[in-house]
């Protein structure tokens, strides 16, 4: 059984995605099931470009990381010459849900993993009590709430302060520096690239690992800081509570808001990027809710892991041996081969 996934372009669905189909893509080698793209029986596509890569001798697959029903609604609009014999593989649950509300029959789901040889815990020094969160600036990324919380959280604190790795070319800064000096704290905006062992460093230099997003479809740098043993807040509704296992983190609570043209208008005044063209929504069908962060639940609990960090600190390291065990790119890609499997003897 020989395998091939596209990895997305560069503008496609995103770094973690990216990263993602390389990962399982390696360990596809790792167990001599993989395959170039010409010799390949099952062809794998991503979510950022499915039909365009379509395979006219393998067997079809789409890999999807979009939990929101309306994209699928959209691309299968394009592909109706193939929607009924593309097999879809969420990233998650929560994916894989939303393409059968978009009436996808054929639909099954993995979970992804990380490599306990690049993530791991090690002491770093710090000098202040510092919040990470390594995320992208986009319309899911939650930032509209998560700066103003930490603002109005921590304000006038000297001791405590918020580290935003953002992508490269990110352009929240006069949005983070108008908060700043707002509440008078300490926010880093970072948007540098960073190898491997110095993001390593990045994460174990912090005290707790913020992903407080409006939505994803599964989120691997929440993960990564779980690998590192650190406290993770994120938000406890769509893919996130599929793998944060709330005995060993904290997530907060979400109201349910509209997705559309209003919700991203308020966001690209601050420098929050928009993936989704303005207007795209009004030739949608049905309009998504998004959960989004409830901003007093996020300044409550960023306050409380603060206040009982001795907690927050044991309620991680305890973790570390269940997110070990569960999640790994070896059972990602067992279950990606028992899904093709059976679907090659049906």
């Amino acid at each position: 059984m020989k395998i091939f996934i596209d990895s997305p372009e560069p503008l496609g669905s995103g770094g973690s995605f990216r990263m993602a189909v390389d990962r399982l893509n390696k360990h596809l080698k790792k167990i001599g099931a993989f395959s170039s793209r010409e010799e390949c029986e099952h062809h794998i596509a991503c979510s950022s470009m499915p039909f365009g890569m379509y395979h006219e001798k393998a067997k079809n697959h789409w890999l999807v990381a979009w939990e929101l029903p309306d994209l699928p609604d959209f691309l299968y609009l394009h592909a109706e010459a193939h929607r009924n014999e593309i097999s879809v593989i969420g990233i998650s649950k929560q994916a894989t849900e939303s393409y059968a509300k978009a009436g996808v029959k054929n639909l099954s789901h993995i979970l992804l993993g990380c490599d306990q040889e690049e993530w791991y815990p090690e002491f770093v020094d710090q000098d202040k009590f510092t919040f990470l969160t390594d995320n992208c600036s986009n319309s899911r990324s939650g930032f509209e709430i998560l700066i103003p919380a930490f603002g109005k959280a921590f304000q006038n604190s000297k001791t405590v302060r918020l580290h935003i790795k953002d992508r490269p070319g990110g352009a929240m800064k006069p949005f983070i520096d108008s908060v700043a000096e707002e509440f008078n704290i300490e926010i880093i905006y970072d948007t540098n690239f960073y190898a491997q062992p110095d993001l390593l460093r990045l994460y174990n230099k912090c005290n707790a690992f913020l992903y407080v997003n409006n939505s994803t479809s599964f989120g691997m740098t929440p993960l990564q800081a779980a690998f590192c043993a650190k406290p993770v807040l994120a938000t406890g509704a769509s893919a996130i509570i599929e793998f944060m296992n709330p005995e060993y983190s904290y997530l907060v609570n979400t109201r349910d808001i509209p997705f559309d043209d209003a919700f991203l208008n308020t966001i690209v005044p601050l420098g929050i990027g928009n993936f989704i063209p303005t207007g795209w929504f009004r030739y949608l069908p049905n309009q998504p809710p998004m959960p989004q962060p409830i901003e007093s639940d996020v300044i409550d609990k960023l306050q409380y892991i603060y206040k009982n960090y001795a907690e927050a600190d044991g309620k991680a390291k305890a973790g570390l041996s269940y997110y070990r065990e569960n999640f790994s790119w070896d059972k990602s890609i067992e279950k990606l081969m028992q899904i093709v499997r059976n679907e090659q003897e049906q």
